[in-house]
């Protein structure tokens, strides 16, 4: 297969969306407060299917309502043995009465939280319209 150095295709993509942010996201009472973000790794090389997949993938703030009530919570060596991780993402940021996060969604379905006191890691294991592949690696 061939491989293709994002770097050499596009630096960076952003792209931020403008809408109502009261979009609950199924953990915590927790809702984003700010635009997601689009970004993508430009040093990492990938697959071209991979990367012609990266760069359409698209997420809305209304399409993560309530992301977090199929994912399942794991810590971080679970996680990181599980799941790809595909060179592109969305940031936002998240809060409720109590906590704000950083909120960065992969396309490989997974999820995580951080904060300067804590970081939480979500997953999906089933395919998902959502992701562009399931985080169920080397089962």
């Amino acid at each position: 297969m061939q491989t293709n150095n994002l770097n050499s295709v596009e630096q960076t993509l952003s792209v931020k969306e403008s809408t109502a942010f009261d979009v609950q996201i199924g953990y915590r009472n927790l809702y984003l407060t700010s635009p997601i973000e689009k970004k993508i790794d430009s040093q990492k090389t990938v697959n071209e299917d991979i990367w012609l997949n990266c760069k359409g993938w698209t997420l809305t703030s209304e399409s993560i309502r309530n992301l977090l009530y199929d994912m399942r919570i794991v810590e971080a060596t679970e996680w990181y043995a599980l799941c790809y991780q595909y060179p592109v993402w969305y940031e936002g940021i998240v809060k409720n009465d109590h906590s704000e996060f950083r909120i960065i969604i992969n396309a490989a379905s997974f999820v995580i939280l951080t904060n300067n006191d804590e970081t939480l890691h979500f997953i999906l294991e089933r395919e998902s319209k959502l992701f562009l592949a399931a985080c169920d690696c080397c089962e």
